[in-house]
């Protein structure tokens, strides 16, 4: 769902789960991936 859109200018993770962190962030097509804020 997050990199079925046209602009991918930045992501944002939000979760307790660092492993899901890492996994997301780097899955995320966008320039710039935000983790908890």
């Amino acid at each position: 769902m997050a990199n079925g859109v046209v602009y991918g200018l930045t992501g944002h993770v939000w979760t307790r789960d660092i492993g899901r962190v890492n996994r997301v962030a780097l899955k995320l097509e966008a320039g710039m991936a935000w983790i908890n804020s």
